[in-house]
């Protein structure tokens, strides 16, 4: 009788520490010039995909774009680098309906969207100058794409209207808003 109530009482204990655990995994990505990570976005498959700035150290330039993509146990299938001789970053990343990723952030002191597959190639690419850093970006059930960013001028906000392949139809800028 003893064993009964025993089993009965550890087997719910068992269950719940069980289901307590939710994380994967526990990593720490320290790759060579690897500054600050500013997105990361879960993916469909379990996997993640991580965008920063990389130092200008063995780069394209002074500070690129870094996109990185993991597993869903934290091993990491590509590490790709975006920039020129000036300063980039990547401040956010989503997966798109059509399960691409769209990156955004600062190309050569430009606002950017660059579009990728999710084995990490390059579909498109769109600088915009009236943004100095595009920071947030959503897509309606057609595809087309809104932006947000910082407009070059100084404080406030851009809001822009794209066609699924980044193309601007119309702006809009926010300017004394905020900062």
């Amino acid at each position: 009788m003893t064993r009964v109530i025993l089993l009965s009482i550890l087997w719910p204990i068992s269950l719940l520490s069980a289901n307590a655990q939710i994380n994967t995994f526990y990593r720490t990505y320290n790759l060579p010039g690897m500054q600050g990570g500013l997105g990361i976005v879960s993916l469909e498959d379990g996997g993640f995909v991580g965008i920063g700035q990389h130092e200008g150290s063995g780069s394209a330039g002074d500070c690129d774009i870094y996109a990185y993509r993991v597993d869903e146990c934290g091993n990491l299938i590509w590490l790709k680098l975006f920039g020129t001789a000036s300063q980039e970053g990547g401040k956010n990343v989503i997966q798109r309906h059509n399960g691409n990723l769209l990156l955004m952030g600062l190309y050569n002191a430009e606002g950017f969207l660059i579009e990728l597959d999710l084995n990490g190639n390059l579909i498109w690419e769109k600088r915009y100058d009236n943004i100095s850093w595009s920071i947030a970006a959503d897509e309606d059930s057609a595809g087309n794409l809104y932006v947000s960013g910082t407009p070059r001028a100084g404080g406030g906000y851009v809001m822009l209207g794209c066609s699924p392949t980044g193309i601007v139809k119309w702006s809009k800028d926010y300017s004394g808003l905020g900062s």
